[in-house]
């Protein structure tokens, strides 16, 4: 159980990040989301070897669907940290501001890593269906959901110049077939 915390806790630091982009700018508080993402690292490790624990030996459809988590981790890990541009992105470019991606998954939906991550946790759950990654998986994949909520909502229009135009352009969460057509024209 405590490694679900220590995930829980995680999701508090990504939150903390927001609120201090938005309001405060403190250099402090800046690490929060590096913080919450070593965090996060340690808890699913913590809790994928406990259920493993519990759950082996495992069978073939175990393995398979571990194996299929894993492609989903690594696609969440993609497209929070490598599908984006990171100068266009994460540096403010003068004075017309932070400009949103809008390509590749970022054309799919605007939250497109949620989706692997609960596809990665529902995979890890069919693999390790253990008591602890089961309500781990569950609890962080409605902290998350909150978490994009509140991106969407209040810390993304304060942060990028653009993103009330991006809402009006691409899907919050679900895919529709005019987004899905984006992204695979603009995938790179």
């Amino acid at each position: 159980m405590i490694f679900i915390l220590l995930g829980l806790l995680a999701f508090l630091l990504f939150y903390l990040y927001d609120i201090n982009s938005v309001l405060w700018n403190n250099s402090i508080l800046k690490p929060a989301f590096f913080a919450g993402c070593v965090l996060f690292a340690v808890s699913a490790a913590g809790i994928v070897r406990d259920s493993y624990l519990v759950c082996s030996p495992l069978s073939g459809l175990n393995k398979g669907a571990l194996a299929v988590s894993v492609f989903f981790a690594l696609l969440t890990v993609y497209t929070l940290f490598f599908a984006l541009p990171f100068r266009k992105v994460y540096v403010y470019p003068g004075s017309g501001g932070r400009k949103v991606c809008r390509n590749g998954f970022y054309g799919l939906c605007r939250h497109p890593a949620v989706m692997w991550f609960i596809l990665c946790f529902v995979f890890l759950g069919a693999g390790l269906p253990a008591q602890e990654c089961i309500i781990g998986g569950i609890l962080f994949c409605a902290a998350d959901v909150a978490y994009i909520v509140i991106q969407d909502v209040w810390s993304f229009p304060n942060s990028f110049a653009d993103y009330d135009d991006y809402k009006k352009e691409v899907p919050f969460l679900l895919p529709t077939s005019a987004s899905i057509r984006k992204c695979i024209s603009t995938l790179r």
